[in-house]
This record gives structure tokens, sequence and C-alpha cells, in this order.
């Protein structure tokens, strides 16, 4: 079991090794910004990592985003760049997206690092930033997260009901078109 408290920092040699040390997955490779943590007991949850300083990342095939962490570091701003909003509208619509995440901030210190994270803490969907759907604000629930082993129940572990603001929010949150 893991417990991860507010400014728990992790490192790796690349970022499959640094998610690797944070979660202790066995990723050889790994490119996405997310983990799906159902294997650990946190079903419905994910752990996130990005930059949260504003500056813009993303895919070349045109998915880019920006992230913001509040100055009181209790709300996450997510905005989608690329300005294609039927895009992001039929991939929300198809996929849906995970409400929970355990929210990990890449290079913190801005030393250009960008295999080393630092827990910010677990975070909650509560809303869009605006009626296009483009932005979508996260609040955190929690500073501390206990995250069992992969594949082993464990009662001490918390799951997504411990970041239940709205019991009406479900895994996949979707989004009228």
């Amino acid at each position: 079991m893991k417990i991860y408290n507010l400014g728990d920092c992790f490192m790796g040699k690349s970022h499959a090794s640094m998610i690797n040390d944070t979660i202790g997955t066995n990723f050889l490779k790994w490119f996405k910004c997310t983990v799906n943590l159902d294997d650990y007991g946190a079903n419905d949850v994910i752990a996130w990592f990005v930059y949260m300083d504003g500056t813009i990342h993303g895919y070349p095939d045109g998915w880019e985003w920006a992230n913001r962490l509040s100055t009181d570091g209790n709300v996450i701003t997510e905005t989608y760049m690329t300005k294609d909003r039927d895009k992001l509208l039929k991939k929300r619509e198809e996929d849906g997206y995970y409400p929970y995440r355990l929210a990990f901030q890449l290079d913190p210190n801005k030393s250009g690092n960008r295999y080393f994270c630092k827990f910010v803490g677990a975070f909650c969907f509560s809303g869009f930033t605006q009626n296009d759907y483009m932005s979508v604000k996260y609040t955190k629930v929690t500073d501390q997260f206990k995250l069992g082993d992969k594949g082993t129940y464990n009662a001490w572990a918390d799951g997504k009901e411990a970041l239940m603001k709205d019991k009406k929010i479900n895994k996949h949150f979707r989004v009228g078109v």
C-alpha cells in the first residue's frame, strides 16, 4: 500500500520509470499522462501526471492542453488549447473521462526535469469554466490518499468514494453536444 501526502515527490529516469516509482507499475514505456488505478483498488480513479504551470503540452496530432494549479493549490483548471471543439466533444462522448484524479505535478520546481513530480492532492471534477466545454475545473478533495497494492484487496485503501463530492458523478461523466 502507498500513502500519498501533499508534497510527496517522485523521480525517474524516464516518464515510465517515474510513474513506476510513483504508483508501483512496471511499464517499460508509457506515453500517456494518465494511469487507470482500478487494479490498485481505486476503481474509477486515475493518476494524472501533467504540468500545472499553464504551459501548453500535448501530442503532435493536435491534442494540446494547458493545466494550471491555483495559487492556493485547491483548483486545477484544464483547458483544451486546440480550437477544434467538435473533435474534443466527440472524444469525450466516445470515451467519457475520469472525474476522480490523483494529481501529480510534473517539474514543480521548473528545473527542466520532466521526470520529477509532486503529489498535489486528490481532485474531483467540479464544473466547466466556460459554456463551450473547452475548460474543466477540478477541486481538491483531500491532501492524502491511500492506494492499495496492485491486484491485492486492502480494506485500508481509499477508493473513489473518498473523492466523491457529488454522488451523481460517475466513471464516464459525459458532455452533451
